[in-house]
């Protein structure tokens, strides 16, 4: 036919499509995870147990996986400098639905029973660390929402100790209460140094 207007059909390459689930990323960034932040874990907290703690976790929760995504992004974009994409996202958008993700299945996992409590002292940890790596040095705002998570584990952890008559499924309440109160002087120090 002469004349007709053949319909443009752009493909994948030419839309700017949001590809969240990129298995293959998705893949390469567990990876990193488990080889690079997981030892990260042990070496901030120094204790050999965080490793296999968080290593664990990510394979037996989906709110720590979809975490250790979000922290494994984040973390690759901090150590190489720039921001790599994944997918058509960029590593912090990326990480920020990973993070979304993280915390729906830990609500919905918490709405399972009390007996996942330490689940969320666990994920206070982990989302702390997010909240690091999200963080400015000057950030208020980000600071709260670090203290929320520190402080909300702190408590649900005093409960848990004052009512366990089992031992921590995740690890023990002495390795989780440490971390908190390391996060806790980390958030401190960060704040002296703003006011500098």
């Amino acid at each position: 036919m002469t004349g007709s207007v053949k319909k443009q059909r752009p493909g994948a390459r030419h839309i700017k499509r949001v590809k969240s689930g990129c298995q293959t990323c998705n893949i390469n960034l567990f990876d990193y995870f488990r080889v690079v932040c997981a030892q990260e874990f042990a070496l901030f907290y120094e204790s050999p147990d965080w490793k296999n703690l968080v290593l664990n976790a990510v394979f037996n929760e989906k709110f720590a996986y979809h975490a250790a995504l979000a922290i494994s992004a984040m973390t690759r974009a901090h150590y190489l400098g720039k921001e790599p994409s994944v997918d058509t996202l960029s590593p912090h958008e990326y990480a920020n639905q990973q993070y979304s993700l993280a915390i729906q299945h830990l609500n919905a996992r918490l709405e399972s029973g009390w007996e996942t409590a330490e689940l969320a002292v666990f994920a206070s940890v982990l989302f702390v660390n997010i909240e690091f790596l999200r963080a400015t040095l000057v950030q208020t705002r980000r600071q709260n929402l670090i203290n929320v998570h520190i402080q909300g584990g702190l408590a649900v952890l005093r409960q848990l100790q004052n009512s366990a008559a089992q031992p921590c499924l995740v690890g023990s309440w002495e390795v989780m209460g440490d971390a908190l109160w390391q996060n806790q002087r980390q958030l401190e120090g960060l704040e002296l140094m703003a006011k500098l």
